[in-house]
């Protein structure tokens, strides 16, 4: 046993073994309870969703999760009112891990986690204050735009496509349901809002919605069997019969269950008309936002940020003499790049000195919204990819789609900031960038499932006014544009405020909305609708810009006190490394020196 011991190779041995531990001591173990609830947690967030398993991960069994039975999620009733104490039960198991105890990457993750759980706890005080029937957005309308976009690569995902059309009437009955308790606890949607809902179920339900399912249908078979003419014939054979038999009947009955509840619909009104409404209506704000600000704090700042705009728009127009509006935008039009994947490249080009370096890996793919989807979809947006178990730097496999529409295309200046906003350096940028940055693993997916609209949203919406800077065009002129697009967003999230929080009514806002010039008297119907059916979602884009402003002013003032030089360049890299989270968070870090 000595002379084992005291070879040469035995010495080795213990000095790797003594320096793993050293290793294992300083970075932390996996705590295999945080393993357990990451576990439980992406499970009973996907494994009784095809759909959104579909689009979030390339290989699910990756992450754990099993694929072979088909399904949607259905309400329970029961389930439902009792959210809270599964939410407060993971909380609590989260709370007993001691976080030193984690490796640095499953540490972040638990550091953005856990605040975000009791987010979620807050949610659960409000039951059936969400609209998933939103007659602006709601599930009736964005599903038809999700099947169209369901990712097929061979024939099992069109077999698991038809699966998932086939439990369409199961998934409305369990909206109907829901709106239905909705109803009884005296939460539902105002009557117009129904025959809205309605009309639209009704369209889907018909001869029209039935060759819009069919199109979109034909172009995912091409992808498959375009040269395999028999079995393009067998797909839409089958693809009709459940449209038939399934789909259009499901929004029929939809409909019908809509108009019979249409009689306990109010007034359309802003949230503070229902018992506790404005406090909803603030963790609502907070959780888009990523802020723990109230109400009255975000429509502070807001008013002030108007004042100052409208201060810089006064400078501008005195610049501006009359006629050079015109004549600037066409020259705009001249001097721009003729098609968007050239304008895509002139951003990268103009703005890589002040964004961390971008990969070159992805594809990126840019596409004009089709016909029939242009009605159900936004002017233009980018689909978030599928990922899959990757190492940092490896993102070859990601396939990136920016869709804009028609209408955009023929105005350059808008092209430029769309493409900005929409992929470099916006939201493809964004996410490709930390994608690359932190690499894909068990460890670390539940970080890519948390939803951070003010985050991923504020990044756009700052990248996109930065982006007036790069464009080609008389610089005034563009300002011009920059200082409208902001006061524009800023005062819609004073409305959006002054609706839910204050009771503004269609006459209160509608001088507000002159200034926009919107007066036209359904224009100014369209907007009051879209403001009360959706509550805080102007605010996740412009509160979570102004949001992301302080954390730049935050950064800065921790660079001079610390003597370091400030760039932009530093500060861009910081905020994308970090990743989604909550500004609060974010600040903290800023603070910490994290």
């Amino acid at each position: 046993m000595k002379k084992i011991l005291s070879s040469p190779i035995s010495y080795l041995l213990l000095t790797i073994l003594f320096l793993f531990c050293i290793f294992c001591l300083k970075n932390g173990g996996e705590d295999p309870h945080f393993v357990e609830i990451s576990n439980e947690l992406l499970q009973e967030n996907y494994e009784n969703d095809t759909l959104s398993t579909s689009f979030s991960f390339q290989n699910p069994k990756e992450f754990g999760l099993t694929t072979e039975n088909v399904s949607l999620p259905l309400y329970d009733k029961e389930d439902y009112l009792s959210s809270g104490a599964s939410v407060t039960d993971a909380i609590a198991r989260l709370e007993e891990i001691n976080p030193d105890h984690l490796s640095e990457i499953t540490r972040t993750t638990y550091d953005v986690l856990l605040p975000y759980m009791k987010k979620q706890l807050d949610g659960t005080k409000f039951p059936y204050y969400e609209e998933p029937l939103s007659p602006t957005g709601g599930i009736h309308i964005s599903l038809p735009v999700l099947l169209a976009e369901f990712p097929v690569e061979d024939e099992e995902d069109l077999k698991c496509y038809l699966s998932v059309l086939s439990l369409v009437p199961a998934y409305f009955d369990s909206l109907a349901d829901f709106e239905a308790d909705k109803a009884a606890a005296g939460m539902f949607m105002a009557s117009e809002d129904v025959d809205l809902v309605v009309s639209q179920c009704d369209f889907f339900a018909s001869e029209s919605g039935k060759k819009f399912f069919r199109d979109c249908f034909k172009l995912t078979l091409k992808k498959i069997c375009s040269e395999d003419e028999t079995l393009f014939a067998s797909y839409t054979k089958k693809h009709d019969a459940v449209l038939e038999e399934k789909v259009l009947p499901a929004y029929r009955k939809l409909g019908d269950s809509m108009l019979l509840l249409k009689e306990d619909g109010k007034a359309r009104a802003g949230l503070c008309r229902y018992e506790n409404g404005r406090k909803y209506y603030e963790y609502l704000l907070q959780k888009r936002i990523g802020t723990d600000a109230s109400t009255a704090e975000i429509e502070k700042k807001l008013c002030t940020r108007l004042e100052e705009l409208y201060c810089e728009l006064s400078l501008l127009q005195a610049k501006l003499p009359g006629g050079t509006v015109t004549d600037e935008l066409t020259l705009a039009a001249k001097t721009a790049p003729a098609d968007a994947p050239s304008c895509l490249s002139s951003i990268q080009e103009k703005m890589k000195d002040v964004f961390p370096a971008f990969s070159s890996g992805s594809h990126v793919t840019i596409k004009e919204i089709p016909s029939s989807l242009a009605d159900y979809t936004a002017p233009a947006y980018y689909f978030t990819p599928n990922i899959c178990v990757s190492r940092p730097g490896n993102v070859s496999e990601i396939q990136n789609i920016i869709y804009v529409g028609k209408e955009i295309k023929k105005d350059p200046v808008q092209l430029f900031t769309t493409l900005a906003h929409e992929g470099y350096p916006g939201h493809m940028y964004q996410n490709i960038y930390f994608l690359s940055s932190q690499g894909v693993s068990r460890k670390n997916v539940l970080r890519y499932c948390m939803n951070f609209p003010g985050y991923n949203e504020g990044w756009a919406m700052y990248v996109e006014i930065l982006s007036y800077t790069y464009a080609e065009g008389n610089e005034t002129y563009l300002e011009l544009l920059r200082l409208s697009r902001e006061i524009q967003l800023c005062l819609l999230c004073i409305l959006d405020i002054r609706v839910h929080d204050s009771g503004a009514s269609i006459m209160n806002i509608a001088p507000y909305l002159g200034r926009l010039g919107i007066k036209d008297p359904a224009d100014i119907e369209n907007v009051f609708s879209y403001l009360v059916n959706e509550p805080g979602t102007y605010l996740q884009y412009y509160g979570g810009y102004l949001e992301l402003l302080e954390c730049k002013e935050l950064y800065r003032k921790k660079c001079i006190t610390e003597g370091i030089t400030y760039s932009d360049l530093d500060f861009h890299t910081f905020f994308l490394e970090h990743g989604p989270d909550s500004y609060v968070n974010i600040k903290g870090c800023i603070t910490a020196g994290k």
